[in-house]
């Protein structure tokens, strides 16, 4: 399974006009709701952290200004929209890559293949429901232990 051509031209697009760009910006409630969440969730031993579907690297870039310790990784389907994530992450502490959350190969970095924490955000909506059931999977095959994988989802 992967997605489709479709969903990635319909990213690009969005990339295209505008309205995801360097600038791109969540909505305060937003913001402090993940944080929140991840606060409650994060300890010292957690320092490997893995977004799936990382968009305009948004949410990366919050967490990394937060959590000096971490090294953070992610993933899109979306060349287009990696070149933006690339812009606004900074720091050897990131690590990008085009990837898809439905192919097990997407979570794999250079020796790297578990994380801490999982985590994606309005990703797991735009799925079938067969597919989002691989996601989750794969999301759990990839977790170390005790790790947590955390699905922000305004609509599932």
């Amino acid at each position: 399974m992967s997605q489709s051509p479709r969903k990635i031209e319909a990213i690009e697009s969005l990339v295209d006009k505008g309205i995801y760009s360097p600038n791109f910006e969540q909505p305060n409630w937003a913001k402090e709701f993940v944080l929140e969440v991840i606060q409650q969730i994060m300890n010292p031993s957690m320092r490997i952290v893995l977004e799936c579907g990382i968009g305009t690297g948004f949410w990366l870039k919050l967490l990394q200004s937060v959590y000096h310790q971490c090294y953070f990784y992610g993933f899109d389907i979306s060349k287009k929209i990696l070149e933006i994530a690339q812009m606004n992450l900074t720091g050897g502490s990131v690590i990008l890559r085009e990837g898809d959350i439905l192919k097990d190969e997407s979570f794999q970095y250079r020796g790297i293949s578990s994380f801490d924490i999982i985590f994606c955000y309005d990703v797991i909506q735009q799925l079938s429901d067969e597919d989002y059931m691989i996601a989750i999977q794969n999301m759990l095959n990839h977790l170390n232990h005790n790790g947590v994988a955390i699905i922000f989802d305004n609509e599932k």
